[in-house]
């Protein structure tokens, strides 16, 4: 098989179903080769492999691929695929920063869709439900260009037989639609209903706007699932544990069924979603590696360090082994309670000002 039908197959196939050791055999030929195209493709990728002197035919293992620094996406166009791009997408940034710009490719579009709705389907399966945004329609319009919140709702909507928006825009900023609110729970209270935000807005804007209202609702078989947005909720002391029974109790669902999820716009395709043991897993096409602060090293289990995100899909930029600004640390390998096989492993926290230093100068060209 050429490397595309590997990845369609690695796609196709039921998820979680490799170990650890099954995993490097399958993913590591396929890196090899996508190192290759970004490094022919990429004036930026060539003078960055060129100075770290790799050789990429003599990977020995996938601890061994040099992860790129999300950070570079700030500051390099890193394109590797030729033709007309499909959309760019953007991180989500804080005043004053620049955004991290993905460029997606056909290609990379149809597979990350098809990555997301497995995933989706290995833990909510295939049924098709009531689906509430906890967001306003701003965040998913149809643009070339689209952040990190809208293209959370845009895969996620694979799941929704009913899409409404919690909020609505007016003039750049978001206010609840209690009317609109009220009249979802009050027609779907006793159906299986799927609910999706932004860690952030969920309790900064939505759980305001309840208890504002004085709204409770009656929701058992409700799964709100959500992510992003930890660093701003930790500086005011709110755990994940008090989030998930803070909300469950709002909308009279269970703590077990609020769900966090750990995604990246460099990442897009792919989000690791709590299993029942409140873990995280990586499916058949990518994979979760932990780095030393200082030497980068990958750590063992139990050692909290950068998250690297390992990934398969795109093919118009080189996303195949990403290090990001995240805590993490692995849990173990291939015995989840759970059943899933592979690495598990948790997020932490969003280090501080954090800065690959020196980076920068490796992707720029003499």
């Amino acid at each position: 098989m050429n490397i595309d039908q590997q990845i369609d197959q690695l796609i196709s196939e039921p998820q979680y179903q490799f170990t650890d050791a099954e995993k490097e055999k399958r993913l590591l030929p396929v890196i090899r080769e996508q190192l290759k195209s970004h490094y022919r493709n990429n004036r930026h990728v060539k003078s960055w492999l060129d100075k770290l002197a790799l050789d990429i035919d003599r990977i020995p293992s996938l601890a061994a691929v040099p992860p790129l620094p999300t950070q570079m996406f700030k500051y390099f166009d890193l394109q590797t695929s030729p033709g007309e791009l499909q959309r760019i997408l953007y991180s989500s940034s804080t005043s004053g920063q620049t955004p991290s710009r993905i460029p997606i490719s056909p290609l990379t579009a149809q597979r990350q869709t098809k990555a997301l709705a497995a995933i989706i389907k290995n833990h909510f399966g295939a049924k098709r439900r009531p689906f509430l945004a906890i967001d306003s329609p701003a965040s998913n319009r149809e643009a070339r260009g689209i952040t990190a919140r809208g293209a959370a709702i845009r895969g996620f909507s694979i799941l929704a037989r009913e899409m409404v928006y919690a909020f609505d825009d007016h003039d750049g900023r978001m206010v609840f639609n209690e009317e609109r609110v009220r009249d979802f729970f009050r027609r779907h209270q006793a159906e299986e209903v799927f609910a999706l935000g932004f860690t952030f807005v969920i309790w900064s804007e939505f759980r305001k706007a309840l208890l504002d209202a004085n709204l409770r609702f009656h929701c058992p078989n409700l799964v709100l699932v959500h992510g992003g947005g930890w660093k701003k909720l930790r500086a005011q002391s709110v755990s994940k544990e008090v989030f998930s029974g803070t909300l469950a109790g709002l909308l009279g669902s269970r703590p077990e069924n609020v769900l966090d999820y750990y995604g990246m716009v460099e990442q897009t395709g792919i989000v690791f979603i709590d299993c029942v043991a409140g873990h995280k897993h990586a499916p058949n096409f990518a994979e979760v590696k932990i780095r030393n602060y200082l030497t980068l090293e990958e750590n063992g289990i139990g050692q909290p360090g950068y998250i690297e995100i390992m990934n398969l899909l795109p093919d118009s930029y080189p996303g195949m082994s990403i290090l990001t600004e995240d805590v993490g640390e692995i849990l173990g390998a291939d015995d989840c309670p759970c059943g899933r096989k592979g690495k598990y492993f948790v997020f932490r926290s969003r280090l501080e000002k954090s800065e690959a230093r020196g980076c920068g100068d490796t992707f720029r060209e003499n």
